[in-house]
């Protein structure tokens, strides 16, 4: 058995006399009395071959410069130079094809200078190949040392080319990297069916057992496939009983409801999200009825009762807008003024509990921060964006690696499909308020978040409700071209105030 160590980029004193300690080679262990290293010189192209042999093992290798066979000191002289990491690095890769992991370690042993090469097996499993011819020219006749396609293996303490009967070795690093990935993506894969199938378990099971309180991804496959069983029973008591307890957890502080309420909440905003993306307008009504009925049972007279409630009004306006940017995605137009325009307020009457849970937020001076606990601007639409980055309900459309989260604060790629969406979102439902804010109202009943953000976030819906009307009816039914036209004058014109970035749409 090789007491050699395997290969861990690890070149320090202690590593190296742990090998001296052997004293002799094997397989993994190479001593060498002296390695020129010289340009165009022979040795420096045995040095390559030495090194892409150890690049070879399964488990990497070490040369040892500067001692004899049994790895005393030598005393050699040595060019130190030569031995640098990354000149190591970029002579191998020069000669080797594919990824090159070294190290090196220059040491002093008894008075000699010792030089300790570890040589790393690929990350992808695989071997090095020598990239082409390479001749050498110290020996007055020009000799070929290294011929492309050669591949050098460890046989011994010797160094040769490899031969059929080394593939299966020379491969099997690769192949056991390859098995492991897939071992893994096959308990991925298990694991999201057996998720699957518990979802799948509670919608057959009894109505009871549809609760909010089970896994995100159970739930949403429970609640997926009661919609397509056309499961009207489990759904109504599942929405109700999510208000059963959502009015239940409003009613303690913030400590005791503790992450439960958010819990609930997103619950909820998988089941509104859900049927948006399957078209099931009733079960729309009833969820945004009943995350309505929670938002009202946080305010009395038009105030915010504390902090605690503010927080939570600006939690649930933030999921109701994460949803409309998903209808915004879907082409599901009859989603935006159902969820936007519910009216909110006791003694002041606003529109749209969007505005309202702004305002109230604005008040108790309540801002959503970010790690540093800076005022996040647009928060409105920071915290949709993020939202959307954690509850799949909310993307069923977009693949993952579109969807990463950010944290709030952190600013997004030019080209993020999801938060352009939010941004049409909250376009799209302050230009609702706008067109139904009374005409004797000399307050704005909306606040366009969007402003913070570029106007490309917009333009393309901006574009849209100006040249096409079937849109303008399918977002608006009811309304004037024109009427609509003036509204959305009446948008970009606060915005360009708020965010400054947006006049040329006045």
């Amino acid at each position: 058995m090789d007491p050699v160590p395997a290969a861990d980029g690890r070149v320090d004193r202690e590593r190296l006399d742990e090998l001296l300690a052997l004293q002799t080679e094997f397989d993994g262990l190479d001593f060498k009395q002296e390695r020129s290293l010289a340009k165009g010189t022979k040795a420096r192209l045995e040095f390559v071959k030495d090194c892409a042999a150890m690049l070879s093992r399964p488990h990497g290798g070490y040369l040892v410069i500067g001692v004899d066979g049994v790895g005393a000191p030598s005393g050699a002289l040595i060019e130190t130079a030569d031995y640098d990491a990354s000149r190591l690095h970029d002579m191998l890769t020069k000669h080797l094809e594919g990824q090159v992991s070294v190290s090196s370690g220059v040491h002093t042993v008894d008075g000699s200078t010792v030089v300790l090469v570890c040589l790393r097996r690929r990350g992808d499993g695989l071997f090095p190949v020598v990239k082409a011819d390479f001749v050498a020219n110290d020996g007055g006749t020009p000799t070929t040392v290294l011929r492309g396609g050669d591949v050098y293996v460890r046989e011994g303490t010797k160094t040769r080319k490899w031969r059929s009967a080394d593939l299966v070795g020379l491969i099997a690093p690769h192949v056991a990297m390859v098995r492991q990935e897939e071992r893994a993506r096959l308990a991925d894969l298990m694991d999201v069916l057996r998720r699957e199938y518990q979802g799948l378990a509670l919608a057959s099971g009894p109505v009871a057992a549809l609760t909010w309180q089970v896994g995100q991804e159970q739930f949403d496959t429970a609640v997926t496939e009661a919609i397509r069983r056309n499961d009207t029973s489990a759904l109504r008591l599942l929405v109700l009983g999510l208000q059963r307890d959502g009015l239940g957890l409003l009613t303690q502080d913030a400590a005791a409801a503790g992450e439960d309420l958010l819990q609930l909440l997103d619950r909820a905003t998988a089941v509104a999200a859900i049927a948006v993306t399957l078209s099931t307008q009733q079960l729309v009504d009833d969820v945004v009825t009943m995350l309505a009925r929670l938002y009202h049972r946080l305010y009395v007279n038009g105030e915010a009762l504390t902090n605690t409630a503010a927080e939570r009004g600006l939690a649930i306006a933030a999921r109701i807008l994460a949803v409309i940017a998903l209808a915004v995605r879907l082409d599901q137009w009859w989603v935006i003024r159902k969820l936007a325009l519910r009216p909110a307020g006791d003694t002041i009457v606003y529109v749209s509990w969007l505005r309202h849970a702004q305002v109230q937020a604005a008040r108790r001076h309540v801002v959503l921060t970010n790690t540093a606990t800076e005022p996040v601007g647009g928060g409105l639409v920071a915290a949709a964006r993020q939202l959307i980055s954690m509850l799949p309900a909310l993307r069923p459309d977009l693949p993952g690696d579109l969807v990463d989260d950010l944290p709030l604060g952190t600013p997004p790629a030019p080209g993020d499909p999801v938060i352009d969406s939010v941004c049409q979102a909250d376009l799209l439902w302050c230009v609702a308020a706008a067109l139904d804010t009374p005409q004797e109202r000399t307050r704005y009943e909306f606040y366009p978040s969007f402003a913070w953000l570029y106007e490309h976030r917009i333009a393309p819906m901006v574009n849209r409700l100006r040249t096409d009307e079937n849109l303008t009816k399918d977002v608006y039914p009811g309304r004037a071209v024109d009427e609509v036209r003036h509204a959305l004058d009446e948008v970009l014109q606060l915005a360009a105030r708020e965010g400054g970035r947006l006049g040329h749409f006045r």
